[in-house]
């Protein structure tokens, strides 16, 4: 990615309804360039979709995290975990990461019987897991920042 798809993929996170002549002006591109490069950025799976961010009520059921890790740390375990994890529509995303465990797991239920459901019947069904810790989000401090600068 050079300077001006980093440029593209800033300002669609910023507002993923911008025109491409808006973007095309913004960035300093020609409409035809600008495009070209979206579409690019599109097929190569840098830019995966478009969403809308919604606020849900002070009152509902906050978001959840679920550290997993996993018996062994094998190549077999991670392949099975990944395949199985992909196929739990309760799961919002999911992340293999470094440090005292596995995966991230983040998930928004519709209450607390709801997540109680998902930890013991989806979660407890995923293979190889050797712990599962949850935790719930009372506050949003800060959210919905561009992922790339």
């Amino acid at each position: 990615m050079d300077s001006f798809d980093q440029k593209i993929v800033q300002e669609l996170q910023r507002n993923g309804r911008i025109t491409n002549a808006e973007l095309a002006e913004k960035i300093g591109l020609s409409q035809s360039a600008c495009l070209r490069r979206t579409k690019n950025l599109e097929h190569s799976g840098v830019i995966r979709g478009y969403s809308a961010i919604v606020t849900k009520p002070a009152d509902d059921t906050p978001l959840m995290f679920v550290q997993i890790t996993l018996d062994k740390q094998s190549r077999e375990n991670f392949l099975r975990f990944d395949e199985k994890v992909r196929k739990c529509s309760s799961v919002l995303g999911c992340y293999l990461v470094t440090g005292p465990f596995d995966y991230l797991l983040i998930l928004r239920p519709n209450d607390f019987a709801d997540f109680n459901e998902i930890f013991h019947q989806e979660l407890s069904a995923l293979p190889d897991v050797a712990r599962r810790i949850s935790y719930s989000v009372v506050r949003t401090v800060v959210g919905g920042r561009d992922l790339v600068s």
